[in-house]
This record gives C-alpha cells, structure tokens and sequence, in this order.
C-alpha cells in the first residue's frame, strides 16, 4: 500500500486465496497437483503443501508450517532445494512417462 506521497506502508498482513490460485494455475496449464512443487514459509502456503506433489517451507519461523510440509529447508539460497525438486522429478513422473532406470513391462 502507498502513501500520499507513494511511499510504501505496511498494510497489515496480506490475504491471498493460494489454495484458489493454485487451482487457477492447474487449470490453465493442465498440470496435476502431484507433478507441482509449492515452496514457502507462511500458514497459507501449509495449506497447500498437503494438495501438491512436494511441499517444502523454506526458512519458515512457524514450527506448525515445518510439519505440514514434506521438508522444511532453511539455507539462504533458494538453490539448497534443487536436489529436492529433483526427487519430486523421479517420485512422480510426468504424463505416465517412467524413470529411465525403471525396467518396462512390455
């Protein structure tokens, strides 16, 4: 929120329906929620970590965000979940594809 004077002021904490974005986004992209991964740190996004593939809280201060997620990061890089959203990768392959290490039944 903007002042008179376009400064930035803290509006209060902010009220996002992710769980109705998600949905959105699955809908238009045609993805299904096991192939997605969720990454966040607050109570609206522990309601989305039981609904995605992977739901991980990165440097999250609420221990109840830590146990609702699959993993809880905390690292100052964003780049310490790669190796995580490489196993959601081979957990749950895409389109009915198998892993390449995965022997085929025909």
């Amino acid at each position: 929120m903007l002042d008179r004077d376009g400064r930035i002021v803290d509006s209060g904490p902010a009220r996002a329906d992710k769980v109705g974005g998600l949905g959105r986004l699955l809908d238009r992209w045609g993805v299904v929620p096991a192939e997605v991964a969720h990454i966040g740190d607050g109570r609206a996004d522990a309601a989305i970590f039981p609904l995605v593939g992977l739901g991980l809280a990165f440097n999250s201060a609420l221990p109840d965000v830590e146990r609702a997620a699959d993993a809880a990061v905390r690292a100052e890089s964003l780049t310490a979940i790669l190796p995580l959203l490489a196993s959601l990768r081979r957990r749950r392959p895409v389109n009915g594809a198998r892993r390449a290490d995965e022997p085929s039944n025909t």
